[in-house]
This record gives structure tokens, C-alpha cells and sequence, in this order.
């Protein structure tokens, strides 16, 4: 029975055992790895890149980013290959072409139109006085 209870009580922690990340032999390659893990958004949290999340998907990731360094690819044949994939969202820098200029221009638009609207605001109440 007690053995029971220590093993109900360790079963939290057992899941992470599960999966282990393993790094790259070589130090420079495994850099350059981590470089590419700093630019590429994860696509469960999107406000962290892959190499700051925990989602099983940004481990899936890595180890493909991993992979892909080991065979000697460039970060950017990797970068188009997520893109191709996943399309400019994954990136966390996406690239200034016409899709993107919406995500771009878009927070300028809606500071123009806030100021706007303020300024709108205080000449109809001074008129109103």
C-alpha cells in the first residue's frame, strides 16, 4: 500500500523523463542550431521562439532543426523550409512582402486612428462647451 502511494504521488514527475532532448557533438553546429531555435516561432505558445518553449511540437522542432544542421544546411534553406510549411507566421521576424505588410503597417494604423479619435473627442467637447 505505501509503495502504491509513492508511486501515485511520483507519477507527476515521470512525464517529463519521457522525452530527452539530445544536443548536437559538436559545439558549433549545435550554436548555429540554437541560433535558428532563437528566430522560429513555436506554433502551439506563438510568443515564444522553439528554443524557449516546452511544447512538444517546438522539441519535434528542434530535433528537426537539429537534423537539418547535422546533414549541413544553411539557416536559411531551413528557415524556407519551415516557411514552406508552416507559411511567414513562423518566423519571428516575418519578412516586409505584401502578404505581411497588414501585420506590419497595422499597429501605425491603429496608433493614427486612437490619436485621431482622441483629437475628435476633445474638438467636439470643447465645441460642446
Amino acid at each position: 500500500m505505501r509503495l502504491m502511494l509513492i508511486l501515485i504521488l511520483l507519477l507527476p514527475f515521470s512525464a517529463t523523463s519521457f522525452y530527452t532532448e539530445e544536443q548536437l557533438k559538436d559545439e558549433a553546429l549545435e550554436a548555429q542550431a540554437k541560433q535558428i531555435f532563437a528566430n522560429v516561432r513555436c506554433v502551439v505558445c506563438e510568443g515564444q521562439s522553439i528554443g524557449d518553449s516546452d511544447a512538444f511540437v517546438a522539441k519535434d522542432l528542434r530535433k528537426l532543426i537539429r537534423e537539418e544542421v547535422k546533414q549541413g544546411k544553411s539557416a536559411e534553406e531551413i528557415e524556407s523550409y519551415l516557411v514552406s510549411r508552416y507559411g511567414d507566421m513562423i518566423l519571428l521576424a516575418p519578412p516586409f512582402i505584401p502578404t505581411t505588410y497588414l501585420l506590419w503597417f497595422l499597429p501605425l494604423i491603429l496608433l493614427f486612428l486612437g490619436v485621431l479619435i482622441i483629437f475628435s473627442f476633445l474638438r467636439f467637447s470643447k465645441v460642446r462647451k
